[in-house]
Formats: C-alpha cells, structure tokens, sequence
C-alpha cells in the first residue's frame, strides 16, 4: 500500500490582495497555502494633485500604482514602472502610455533621462519607506521632481495563534518573501521567540532577491533558496526544485 505523503504548506506574506493572486497561481500545485499578511496597505485620501505642466508619473511599487487608480482618473500621462508584473498592473488599470524598466527602481533613471526636463515636471508617486533614492540623480540632470505619499504600508504587529503555531509544530515548509520590507518584519516578528526561530532550520525561504536573503540570513534556515530574477514567475519556478506536482483536483 502507497504512502499518502501530506502536502506541503507554504506562507505567503504579501499583502491581502497579492496573497490572494498567489494563492489562486499556487492552487494548481500540489501545495497547502497559509496566507499572513506581514503588511496592510493603507491609501492615503484627499490628496489634491494638480496634473497640469506634467510630463511623467514614477510608480516604484505595485501598491503606488493600485491606490493611485483608486483615487485619481488620470491615465493618459505616461508613466515609468519598475518591471513587467507592474507593467500588467498598470495596463488592467488602462494606463496608456506604460515605460517599463529592468525590475530594479534604479533601472529607471536612465530611461526618465531620455526626457527633456524642459518639458515639464516628474510626479513620483510611491509609499512612505522607498528602497531607492530616484530623486537626487534626477535633480542632477536639473530634472523638477516631487514625491507624493500615496499610501501607508503598515506592520503586523504580531502573528496570528494559527501562523504561529503552524511554523512552531513544523507544518510550514517554505515561507516566500517578495520584498525586504517583509523580510524585515518577519525576523522582528519572531526574533525573541526561540521556538520560532529554531524552526527556520526545517523551512526553505524563498527570496525574490540577494537584498531580501540579507534580510534574513539572521537566521538558520533549511536552506534560503533566490530568484534567478526578480519577478514572481522566476520566484515560483523555485518550487520546481522540490519536485511539486500540479494539483491533480485542478485543470
């Protein structure tokens, strides 16, 4: 008689909307899935934006371009984003003139300094805490720029009872990490708990990127495995090393 071997958790630690994508993408895998929002975005409402003498938005992150599409109806503007999955974000949003960089916020300088800066200023449009300064070698090029909040990307304060004792009992097999942010809060979150770190030594972490992987090397982890780039498609071709199979309930 076979085996039944249990199938495997993983937790995701992207925000609400972004775990539930993911959660969607992974159901075709042979996977359980565990959903702990490390951070809550929060949109920043009654910010008055004078769109005129503009020549160009700047969205670093998924979450910039999502609340600003809830809150303002301009699209015709071009805008600069940093790589393709926010690209796809910006077009089901009906963005219309979309410049796509390399998956690197830096990658992004030298394709905003093909504009002339005499024609106009530059909106950057982006959270609170930014991994990159784009604005001083903008202002080099004698570019006007000014940066707007447009949201607030708040902390979880504490696991939840059922994340935190799925990670201690050894139910979660890996933990995927899409940002240094959640990287960082993940470790603050259980650093002080020594059941909770001790069991980083059973769980793979699957990082989007080196910086995120600095994050946590704090810790021993069974293995921190990263990305050969920084996109999600990359990030869950990981799970190919396990040996997953495709959900045999999915078509």
């Amino acid at each position: 008689m076979q085996d039944i071997q249990p199938k495997p958790y993983v937790l995701l630690t992207r925000p609400q909307d972004d775990s539930d994508i993911l959660c969607q993408i992974l159901a075709t895998y042979d996977l359980n899935i565990q959903i702990e929002p490390l951070i809550t975005i929060n949109p920043i409402k009654n910010i008055s934006i004078n769109f005129d003498q503009i020549q160009a938005l700047i969205f670093t992150s998924k979450n910039a371009i999502k609340a600003f599409a809830s809150l303002y109806s301009e699209r015709h503007i071009p805008i600069f984003v940093v790589g393709e999955g926010s690209s796809n974000i910006a077009q089901s949003y009906n963005f219309t003139q979309i410049i796509c960089g390399s998956n690197n916020a830096l990658s992004l300088v030298p394709l905003l300094e093909t504009l002339d800066y005499r024609n106009g200023k530059l909106l950057y449009l982006a959270g609170e805490m930014v991994a990159h300064d784009l604005i001083t070698p903008l202002k080099l090029k004698k570019f006007e720029i000014e940066k707007i909040i447009l949201y607030q990307a708040l902390p979880l304060q504490e696991l939840t009872p059922q994340t935190t004792m799925m990670i201690q009992s050894n139910f979660i097999h890996y933990i995927v990490f899409f940002s240094p942010r959640t990287a960082f809060i993940f470790v603050n979150l259980i650093k002080n708990d020594y059941k909770l770190v001790q069991a980083c030594k059973n769980i793979f972490a699957l990082c989007l990127s080196p910086e995120i992987s600095k994050e946590i090397d704090l810790f021993s982890w069974k293995k921190i495995l990263i990305a050969s780039e920084a996109n999600q498609n990359s990030l869950l071709s990981l799970f190919k090393l396990f040996d997953i199979k495709l959900n045999p309930n999915c078509n």
